[in-house]
């Protein structure tokens, strides 16, 4: 029998999961997160779900998280810092524990209310066709599991009530100022009155928005090659302007680069208008969108930070250097998702892949006696895992940095190795280092490692790390 993962709050959904699991004889440990955020209550969670873990002789983990430094050395959300923190935690205990999945206590109230919530941020299909049972742990292969989707909250509860069960009760979920309570609170009752099967309703246009959704992604899927160049991976103006529907060609194509609707407006009239995009530029949340006369290339943003006027929509290079394939708009493996995408001067990454400026690097932990050969193809490199702990933090090169090359004894500066390596001013632009010791850093990426760090037969762990 598989060993699943059950990530455990304390409260009433994630409770009836964990006891649902001692019912039906799952092997199942615990995991719970502490994130500190609400005070006392935070500590007394994690002691009510230890005792319970203990009271049913069942495997428990816990992990403390500063949560709320986290989310401003990252300048996002607490909610999402909190995301990233426990899934990429669940993430590594799976690899470490041998746990085979991981399952959350999402249900059918939370699903509902997900989608008026993403209805609400005008997401596309992808965030309306709503939770799905099965999915993956963001950023990993790791099946993600919610096997509650099929219960409402009123049924846990009675389910929970029936067996007289405990579970910890969260103050903050009354609290209307936070989005989804007021959803939860407010909206879903109006809803209710208009509608008594307002839930079963909502449940129905997910599906049909999921149907809807997988027509498209095969119809895109046929189409990308068509409008995409195989090798740079930027978007070819002519079979785009001959597309029906290209306004939604190009919205799947810049999504992950955050498109906003104000400049897909600015570009399909552009084109609807035969108008000409050379030397125009177009500013996406995390890169731009740079205009030639046959095509557009997504570019690292870097290059624009001086501007006075931070709208750079339409706006002419002059003498700026256009960096083609700076970002690739290829499709990659299904399994293999971005983790991290942002446009800061560093990058902390774990185990996944990660859009570090315009970058995909891809970090991967694996045994050194996996390994049959210690050669790689360019773009991958294979340092010492055993003194180089995770996180680790990418960054673009600095002037000063160094390293000891592999096979050398004395240090180099990596301006010199540019040189040694024939890098042009686009590649010096796109070189992403490990920090690590000041200025001595452990690697440049797709290149070189610091002989301290090579692996040899002493090794015990091993990054592989891959960058495209």
């Amino acid at each position: 029998m598989e060993r699943i993962l059950l990530a455990v709050s304390g409260g009433i959904d994630s409770m009836c999961l964990a006891e649902k699991s001692v019912r039906s004889g799952q092997d199942f440990a615990v995991a719970h997160c502490n994130f500190h955020l609400r005070g006392a209550d935070s500590d007394a969670d994690a002691g009510f779900v230890a005792d319970w873990a203990r009271r049913h002789g069942v495997a428990f983990f816990c992990k403390d998280f500063d949560t709320a430094a986290y989310a401003a050395e990252q300048g996002i959300s607490i909610e999402m810092a909190a995301r990233e923190l426990r899934y990429g935690w669940f993430a590594e205990l799976c690899r470490t524990e041998g746990f085979s999945a991981v399952a959350v206590a999402h249900q059918a109230d939370d699903r509902r209310e997900t989608f008026l919530l993403n209805l609400l941020r005008s997401s596309g299909g992808k965030g309306l066709r709503g939770m799905q049972e099965r999915s993956v742990v963001p950023g990993t292969d790791i099946p993600l599991l919610r096997p509650l989707l099929g219960m409402s909250r009123v049924e846990i509860e009675t389910y929970m009530r029936s067996i007289g069960a405990t579970w910890r009760e969260d103050g903050s979920n009354l609290d209307t100022t936070i989005r989804r309570n007021r959803i939860r609170h407010d909206l879903m009752p109006l809803l209710a009155e208009l509608n008594p099967s307002c839930g079963e309703a909502l449940d129905r246009a997910m599906r049909h928005i999921g149907s809807l959704q997988d027509v498209a992604d095969t119809w895109f899927e046929s189409i990308r090659p068509t409008v995409v160049d195989p090798t740079d991976g930027s978007i070819l103006l002519e079979p785009l302007r001959a597309l029906p529907h290209r306004d939604y060609v190009l919205y799947r194509l810049l999504e992950p680069y955050g498109l906003t609707e104000s400049v897909l407006d600015d570009l399909c009239a552009a084109l609807d208008h035969g108008e000409s995009l050379s030397g125009k530029t177009f500013p996406l949340r995390s890169a731009v969108l740079l205009g030639e006369r046959t095509r557009l290339c997504v570019s690292s943003s870097d290059g624009f930070q001086n501007e006075s006027d931070s709208n750079l929509s339409g706006r002419h290079l002059s003498g700026h250097h256009l960096v083609r394939g700076a970002f690739s708009l290829l499709p990659c493996d299904e399994n293999q998702v971005v983790t991290g995408q942002t446009n800061k001067p560093e990058w902390q990454i774990e185990e996944g892949e990660y859009d570090c400026g315009g970058v995909r690097v891809r970090l991967e932990k694996i045994e050194r006696n996996t390994l049959t050969t210690l050669k790689t193809p360019h773009g991958v490199l294979l340092l010492s895992a055993d003194t180089l702990p995770l996180p680790l933090k990418i960054r673009p090169w600095r002037a000063g940095d160094w390293l000891v090359p592999l096979g050398m004894r004395g240090r180099k500066k990596l301006s010199d190795l540019f040189v040694d390596l024939r890098y042009s001013i686009t590649d010096k632009r796109r070189a992403r280092v490990i920090d690590w010791q000041e200025s001595r850093i452990a690697a440049l990426l797709g290149e070189r490692g610091d002989d301290s760090l090579k692996v040899t037969s002493e090794t015990r762990t091993v990054y592989r790390i891959t960058i495209s």
